[in-house]
């Protein structure tokens, strides 16, 4: 699933980590586009504000992910971003089956996050996807 940062995180240079967002999200929509011919679908206007607010989100998500990955290495940001839906499951899980299945997230959390010495070298910043200097300059 990270094949794209990875692949996307190459043209931080060129446009920076808003401008890749941006590019991902105008190509990803080109795709959905095609795939799914949304032109025979009549949108009324609550719809159009739902696809808003939506693509808002998604995008200043992806913007935000990508600013991170800026500074922060790309396993440790997605140990991040993944610490949300984890906490959910963890909070909201009743069977225990479903609790194997957390434990098995947790150890690959763990084997994602640098542990010790090597966190001194994570920026507190790209950390909380608050970053004070942008990392293509």
């Amino acid at each position: 699933m990270q094949a794209g940062a990875v692949i996307a995180k190459q043209l931080f240079p060129v446009v920076g980590p808003p401008g890749t967002a941006a590019l991902r999200l105008f190509f990803a929509a080109l795709v959905l586009g095609a795939l799914l011919r949304p032109r025979r679908t009549r949108l009324n206007t609550v719809t159009w504000r739902s696809v808003f607010v939506y693509g808002l989100a998604l995008g200043g998500m992806k913007s935000f992910y990508y600013v991170s990955i800026s500074t922060v290495p790309l396993g440790a940001a997605t140990a991040l971003e993944f610490t949300g839906p984890f906490v959910v499951a963890v909070l909201t899980s009743r069977r225990s089956v479903d609790f194997v299945w957390i434990a098995l997230a947790a150890l690959g959390l763990l084997l994602l996050l640098p542990i010790g010495h090597a966190a001194a070298g994570i920026d507190g910043a790209g950390a909380a996807f608050r970053q004070r200097r942008w990392g293509w300059r």
